[in-house]
């Protein structure tokens, strides 16, 4: 595969992650209470985040139960979205980027 086909690949895959990681906050937003701190922190993190969308490889998002049960079946099946089991510790979203 030559270096542009590479390229163009990466861009494309990194452009899909980013969506899926876009798709996620938008979901969080609009469908659980955070507060409005919270709710712009998460917002500020999308256009932060856009900036290195062409570096994705893969995206791997955990939720929390609560979250998963809310937000969880808006997400395909062949997704990397996980429930994370509770252990005691605070509920929190998790993404892991892959660059």
């Amino acid at each position: 595969m030559s270096l542009v086909a590479r390229q163009n690949f990466r861009n494309l895959i990194g452009a899909i992650n980013y969506n899926n990681f876009r798709d996620l906050v938008n979901l969080i937003v609009n469908n659980i209470y955070l507060g409005n701190n919270d709710e712009k922190q998460l917002r500020n993190r999308q256009p932060f985040w856009s900036n290195y969308s062409n570096s994705f490889m893969r995206i791997k998002i955990l939720l929390p139960e609560q979250t998963y049960s809310i937000i969880g079946n808006k997400f395909r099946e062949d997704q990397d979205i996980l429930k994370l089991e509770d252990d005691g510790s605070n509920p929190t979203e998790l993404c892991i980027f892959d660059f």
